[in-house]
């Protein structure tokens, strides 16, 4: 299936509701959130595309917690509901935070929205810690249309409205293959695990980076 970049406008109040209540992306959520502080049990985090705030939100402990992401309407719902983090409007492009400052970097389903990840990526590496962690998650496009729509029928039927229908499979649309991985970055990106979570039915892949 030909990926199709997705233009949905982040910064419309009807989709920022959307996606802070859908609960089904709370499941997911707290999987990828558990795994990810793992490797950090205290310090400072920064969740580059953090939406509104939601994980941030959850996590409780020793941690200095800072969010951003490029929509001003979603930075705004984050610090309505979230007085303990910093969250900043800024591009993952161009973090504006200074090299090495982050114990753990974490970037849930954000590289899909953009056109070419690899800036975002070595900006993530950049701003960690040399001794820090990184943890990063997406999505990865069916094979074919056909395969998008046994997934979200077999899984999520039910649980979606119309409209949240339209966002996940304009990302899964929107997603890269494995060989599109492999070929952005030849000199040393890996994908160290693919495993499917089930209640989703979407195929994530956990990226280990290089932090040199």
């Amino acid at each position: 299936m030909k990926r199709v970049l997705e233009t949905d406008n982040m910064d419309e109040k009807e989709i920022v509701i959307a996606y802070d209540n859908l609960k089904t992306l709370d499941l997911v959520n707290d999987y990828f959130l558990n795994r990810a502080l793992e490797l950090c049990p205290a310090g400072k985090i920064l969740d580059v595309g953090c939406g509104t705030g939601k994980m941030l939100r959850n996590i409780q402990g020793d941690y200095e917690k800072f969010g951003l992401d490029i929509s001003e309407r979603l930075i705004e719902q984050a610090r309505q509901k979230d007085s303990n983090s910093r969250y900043d409007v800024g591009d993952s492009n161009n973090l504006p935070y200074d090299s090495g400052s982050f114990d753990l970097v974490m970037c849930h389903s954000v590289l899909h929205h953009l056109d070419d990840p690899r800036e975002t990526i070595d900006e993530i590496v950049r701003v960690a810690k040399p001794e820090g962690a990184i943890f990063i998650r997406d999505l990865i496009r069916p094979a074919s249309e056909e395969v998008l729509q046994r997934l979200f029928l077999g899984y999520l039927a039910g649980h979606y409205d119309e409209q949240n229908k339209r966002l996940f499979e304009n990302s899964l649309r929107s997603s890269f293959t494995h060989d599109e991985w492999k070929k952005f970055f030849p000199e040393g990106f890996s994908i160290s695990q693919i495993f499917f979570y089930n209640v989703a039915a979407v195929s994530y892949t956990h990226l280990t980076l290089p932090t040199n």
